[in-house]
């Protein structure tokens, strides 16, 4: 088992954080820490950079973990229902788009007499919400160029893309695209 780092030995973890708070570099951090043992504290002993900086490190690593867990646990709980929302839109704006509305209590079509240009801003604005929800979802396959951006990321050089079997799916499902004319 490692050996305790000696910011936490000494008990001057809230000193050592105050002190990156402030915008001390690890090397004036550890030189202020020393000097608050072998001041106030009367220990004979020092705290080097490397131990500040394994400490900063182990801090750093708890909080983006517990992070992590609390966007985890939103995400699970949230993605659920906003992917609910956006289904009510696509439906909304498929049925504008088609220009017809099904009553749910008789299953009989209805004419909305939508215009022309209503209709074909409901059907841009379904494919944005359509889109949209299948980058978030990752069912989006970007193109890879084999090169990096300046993030490190892979750049893909253009916007993801669906896949074949993602916009055949898609067609089926909302009756749109090859195969299935609509108004």
């Amino acid at each position: 088992m490692a050996s305790p780092n000696k910011i936490e030995q000494y008990n001057l973890q809230i000193l050592c954080l105050e002190l990156k708070s402030q915008g001390y570099n690890q090397d004036d951090i550890a030189q202020k820490l020393s000097a608050e043992l072998q001041g106030s504290r009367e220990i004979d002993d020092s705290i080097s950079q490397s131990a500040v900086q394994r400490f900063l490190k182990k801090i750093k690593d708890q909080r983006s973990e517990e992070a992590g867990e609390i966007v985890r646990g939103y995400t699970q709980a949230a993605v659920p229902r906003d992917l609910e929302l956006i289904e009510e839109v696509q439906n909304f704006l498929l049925s504008i788009k088609r220009n017809e509305e099904t009553d749910p209590e008789t299953g009989e079509v209805k004419d909305l007499k939508i215009n022309i240009r209503d209709r074909i801003y409901a059907a841009v604005s379904l494919a944005r919400v359509t889109f949209d929800k299948l980058k978030n979802l990752g069912a989006l396959d970007p193109p890879e160029t084999g090169e990096t951006g300046e993030n490190g990321q892979p750049n893909t050089g253009s916007p993801a893309v669906p896949t074949g079997s993602n916009v055949r799916s898609i067609s089926e499902r909302f009756g749109i695209g090859a195969g299935k004319q609509t108004a």
